[in-house]
């Protein structure tokens, strides 16, 4: 025979009076249901040590990817990096020059609003000649 030991477990009342009303009797209705869990959990355990990816395929897969979709788009990044920076010295030589036009339009305005008698007076004799 085999040698079995007792265990006392409180349950709640509920699942107490299902297992008093079930057909089989309380030891192997207990026992049966202990055996599946355990056989369960021992299953799950399986798939779960199936499942997990070991070090050298993540490390593959890992720089396969980093190869094929990150360098390009770190490269791809640096590029347009050196394209803005060329864009915003080129944007600061335009703002320069028209600083410079700016000024070179005040001076010029400045000038030919100071000759600007002079100017009347030539327009007349030119006018006075014309007729």
């Amino acid at each position: 025979m085999n040698d079995t030991k007792g265990i006392a477990i409180r349950l709640d009342k509920e699942l107490y009076n299902k297992i008093e009303s079930h057909e089989m009797s309380r030891n192997n209705l207990v026992q049966e249901a202990i055996v599946q869990f355990l056989n369960n959990n021992a299953k799950d355990d399986d798939l779960k040590n199936e499942d997990s990816i070991s070090d050298e395929v993540y490390s593959e897969v890992y720089n396969t990817l980093y190869n094929s979709e990150m360098l390009p788009l770190k490269q791809k990044i640096q590029s347009q990096e050196k394209i803005i920076t060329l864009l915003e010295k080129q944007l600061n030589e335009v703002r320069g020059d028209k600083l410079f036009l700016q000024n070179q339009l005040q001076v010029q305005t400045a000038l030919m609003e100071s000759n600007m008698p002079l100017l009347a007076c030539i327009k007349r004799k030119l006018s006075k000649s014309s007729n």
